[in-house]
């Protein structure tokens, strides 16, 4: 049971850390499209 803390932080930090680039990419999307909606998607401005 002593190890039961260092789990946690193990692998609760990898996922908090995908789940806040997850948030972050969607939010820059929407910010993005409501910027400028008549570029289209693939216009090589908006990047990958």
């Amino acid at each position: 049971m002593e190890a039961f803390p260092w789990g946690v932080v193990i692998v609760g930090g990898p996922v908090l850390l995908a789940a806040a680039l997850v948030w972050a990419k969607l939010r820059a999307g929407k910010a993005t499209r409501q910027a400028d909606p008549n570029t289209p998607s693939d216009d090589p401005s908006k990047g990958m």
